[in-house]
Protein backbone atom coordinates (compact mmCIF):
# COMPACT_ATOMS: atom_id res chain seq x y z
CA UNK A 1 0.00 0.00 0.00
CA UNK A 2 1.58 3.22 -0.79
CA UNK A 3 1.59 6.40 1.15
CA UNK A 4 -1.62 8.15 2.22
CA UNK A 5 -3.89 5.46 0.57
CA UNK A 6 -6.02 3.23 2.11
CA UNK A 7 -7.65 -0.31 1.37
CA UNK A 8 -11.75 0.48 1.29
CA UNK A 9 -11.32 0.33 5.26
CA UNK A 10 -8.53 1.38 6.92
CA UNK A 11 -6.48 -0.54 9.89
CA UNK A 12 -6.97 0.88 13.26
CA UNK A 13 -5.11 1.41 16.09
CA UNK A 14 -7.14 2.22 19.22
CA UNK A 15 -4.99 3.78 22.00
CA UNK A 16 -6.98 3.94 25.69
CA UNK A 17 -5.86 3.37 28.99
CA UNK A 18 -9.30 2.60 30.35
CA UNK A 19 -9.40 -0.59 29.22
CA UNK A 20 -13.73 -1.17 29.02
CA UNK A 21 -13.77 1.66 26.81
CA UNK A 22 -10.88 0.25 24.45
CA UNK A 23 -12.46 -2.74 24.32
CA UNK A 24 -15.87 -1.15 23.26
CA UNK A 25 -14.39 1.39 20.44
CA UNK A 26 -13.09 -1.79 19.63
CA UNK A 27 -15.54 -4.04 19.14
CA UNK A 28 -17.61 -1.16 17.68
CA UNK A 29 -15.48 -0.86 14.94
CA UNK A 30 -14.89 -3.91 14.42
CA UNK A 31 -18.66 -4.25 13.69
CA UNK A 32 -18.61 -1.55 11.86
CA UNK A 33 -15.87 -3.33 9.02
CA UNK A 34 -12.68 -1.88 10.02
CA UNK A 35 -9.81 -4.03 11.16
CA UNK A 36 -8.45 -2.98 15.02
CA UNK A 37 -5.95 -3.66 17.01
CA UNK A 38 -5.66 -1.91 20.38
CA UNK A 39 -2.68 -0.57 23.08
CA UNK A 40 -3.67 0.88 26.71
CA UNK A 41 -0.30 2.92 26.51
CA UNK A 42 2.21 4.53 24.60
CA UNK A 43 4.63 1.48 24.63
CA UNK A 44 2.00 -1.35 23.91
CA UNK A 45 0.88 1.23 21.05
CA UNK A 46 4.46 1.29 19.61
CA UNK A 47 4.85 -2.40 19.75
CA UNK A 48 1.50 -2.29 17.88
CA UNK A 49 2.95 -0.21 15.36
CA UNK A 50 6.26 -2.36 14.77
CA UNK A 51 3.88 -5.54 14.52
CA UNK A 52 1.28 -4.21 12.00
CA UNK A 53 0.41 -1.47 9.39
CA UNK A 54 -1.50 0.68 10.84
CA UNK A 55 -3.41 3.43 8.94
CA UNK A 56 -5.02 5.02 11.45
CA UNK A 57 -4.71 5.79 15.11
CA UNK A 58 -7.75 6.87 17.35
CA UNK A 59 -5.66 7.70 20.50
CA UNK A 60 -6.90 9.07 23.96
CA UNK A 61 -4.87 12.23 25.14
CA UNK A 62 -3.92 11.00 28.78
CA UNK A 63 -1.89 8.12 29.03
CA UNK A 64 -0.28 6.16 32.07
CA UNK A 65 3.36 6.57 30.43
CA UNK A 66 3.38 9.58 27.83
CA UNK A 67 0.36 11.52 26.27
CA UNK A 68 -1.35 11.04 22.69
CA UNK A 69 0.39 13.96 20.86
CA UNK A 70 4.00 12.07 21.80
CA UNK A 71 3.13 8.94 20.68
CA UNK A 72 1.61 10.03 17.19
CA UNK A 73 4.68 12.40 16.65
CA UNK A 74 7.06 9.51 17.25
CA UNK A 75 4.58 7.14 15.02
CA UNK A 76 4.24 9.62 12.40
CA UNK A 77 8.79 9.99 12.09
CA UNK A 78 8.33 5.82 11.57
CA UNK A 79 5.34 6.38 8.60
CA UNK A 80 2.40 8.55 7.85
CA UNK A 81 -0.35 8.25 9.84
CA UNK A 82 -3.79 9.63 10.26
CA UNK A 83 -4.98 9.96 13.84
CA UNK A 84 -7.99 11.51 15.85
CA UNK A 85 -7.67 12.45 19.52
CA UNK A 86 -9.98 11.55 21.81
CA UNK A 87 -10.33 13.12 25.36
CA UNK A 88 -12.29 13.37 28.40
CA UNK A 89 -10.88 17.28 28.36
CA UNK A 90 -13.19 20.08 26.96
CA UNK A 91 -10.28 22.55 27.26
CA UNK A 92 -10.16 23.99 23.66
CA UNK A 93 -7.05 26.02 24.35
CA UNK A 94 -4.91 22.37 23.46
CA UNK A 95 -6.01 22.15 20.36
CA UNK A 96 -3.27 23.95 18.11
CA UNK A 97 -0.83 21.63 19.63
CA UNK A 98 -2.37 17.83 18.87
CA UNK A 99 -2.87 19.40 15.66
CA UNK A 100 0.80 19.90 15.22
CA UNK A 101 1.78 17.07 16.83
CA UNK A 102 -0.74 15.68 13.86
CA UNK A 103 -4.02 14.74 15.24
CA UNK A 104 -6.65 16.13 12.46
CA UNK A 105 -9.52 15.57 14.29
CA UNK A 106 -10.32 15.66 18.26
CA UNK A 107 -13.64 14.34 19.53
CA UNK A 108 -14.77 14.76 23.17
CA UNK A 109 -15.52 11.63 25.44
CA UNK A 110 -17.81 9.97 25.55
CA UNK A 111 -17.81 9.56 21.78
CA UNK A 112 -20.94 8.42 19.95
CA UNK A 113 -20.00 5.89 17.24
CA UNK A 114 -21.76 7.77 14.11
CA UNK A 115 -19.66 10.90 15.17
CA UNK A 116 -16.61 8.22 15.67
CA UNK A 117 -17.38 6.78 11.73
CA UNK A 118 -17.30 10.50 10.52
CA UNK A 119 -14.26 11.36 12.17
CA UNK A 120 -12.72 8.21 10.85
CA UNK A 121 -14.09 9.15 7.25
CA UNK A 122 -12.62 12.71 7.34
CA UNK A 123 -9.80 11.86 8.64
CA UNK A 124 -8.60 9.24 6.45
CA UNK A 125 -9.95 11.50 3.34
CA UNK A 126 -7.76 14.80 5.04
CA UNK A 127 -4.43 12.47 5.35
CA UNK A 128 -4.48 11.58 1.94
CA UNK A 129 -5.95 15.51 0.56
CA UNK A 130 -4.16 17.58 3.05
CA UNK A 131 -6.55 20.24 4.60
CA UNK A 132 -5.77 21.12 7.74
CA UNK A 133 -7.23 20.46 10.91
CA UNK A 134 -10.58 20.11 11.99
CA UNK A 135 -12.10 21.64 14.92
CA UNK A 136 -13.05 19.56 17.92
CA UNK A 137 -16.65 18.07 18.10
CA UNK A 138 -18.83 17.30 20.82
CA UNK A 139 -19.77 13.52 20.58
Amino acid sequence: MEQGQFKSFPRILVVEDHRDSREAMAKLLRFSGYGVCTAGCVAEALRAAERETIDLVVCDLTLPDGNGSELIRELSQRRPVAAIAVTGHTDEANFPANAQAGFCERLTKPVQLPILLAAIKNATRSHRHPEGPRPERRA
